[in-house]
């Protein structure tokens, strides 16, 4: 999980500065500059956000855990 947010991340920065160098030395169009930027920000988007889902989805795994020991303890208390 954590190897596909990198990729996704490094890409994304290496569009952005593999792009800038270009239009720097051999004067590119200022459009081609804005569109790699823009496909390298989309990149560091999707790395971003998938990190950010992955946490809530094992949080929320967590929460169902601590659910399920807490409806335990209460079954024990109750019976005792």
């Amino acid at each position: 999980m954590k190897t596909i947010t990198m990729i996704l991340g490094s890409a994304g920065t290496l569009m952005i500065i593999g792009a800038t160098i270009r239009w720097s030395v051999v004067y590119f169009d200022m459009s081609q500059l804005v569109l790699a930027s823009l496909i390298g920000v989309i990149f560091l988007g999707f790395g971003f956000f998938y990190e950010k889902l992955t946490g809530i989805y094992e949080e929320l795994k967590n929460v169902k855990t601590m659910k399920e020991q807490i409806k335990q303890e209460v079954i024990k208390e109750v019976a005792s």
